[in-house]
């Protein structure tokens, strides 16, 4: 055999790596992608704390440190929502008649500073304190910065997600 001045590569040889050497830059391509595909964020997460009844009215006498047992749990959710059984108004001008739990608009602001975001009006002692208890309530509400939730929908973004209250 004579030799023309260049070797036959060996088979897998030289000409054949720098192909190798694309392939295996493509595929690893390829697998950066699909597992960057797979990898999903953390859904986004809300921590609710939904606590009962409150009532403030009827003689009940509520202080800064009626809810301190609570405010543990209140302060880690990030939304608050209690039932607010008494509708905030002026209790001398309470409709008469039955079980009424009209309570001072002061105590407004007593919600506040129990770490509640949101107070549901929705229920059957909604206007004791007058036709309007309602709307007198909200206002109260909303003065001491809190959202009321009542048969209309409240809709609140927290946390990368969109939460509706009715």
């Amino acid at each position: 055999m004579t030799n023309s001045g260049s070797e036959s590569p060996p088979a897998g040889g030289y000409r054949s790596r720098p192909v190798r050497l694309l392939c295996s830059h493509v595929l690893l391509g390829v697998i950066t992608i699909l597992l960057s595909a797979c990898a999903h964020p953390p859904a986004p997460q809300v921590t609710l704390a939904l606590l009962g009844d409150l009532s403030l009215g009827r003689g009940v006498s509520p202080e800064a440190g009626s809810l301190a047992y609570l405010a543990e749990p209140i302060s880690g959710a990030d939304l608050a929502l209690a039932i607010l059984e008494s509708p905030l108004g002026d209790p001398s001008t309470a409709s008469g008649g039955g079980y009424n739990l009209c309570a001072p608009l002061q105590h407004a602001s007593l919600l506040a500073s129990w770490g509640l975001d949101m107070l549901s009006l929705a229920n059957n002692h909604a206007n004791d304190c007058s036709t309007s208890g309602e709307a007198t309530s909200t206002a109260a509400l909303e003065e001491g910065g809190l959202w009321s939730v009542t048969s209309a929908p409240l809709l609140i973004e927290r946390n990368g997600m969109r939460l509706v209250f009715v």
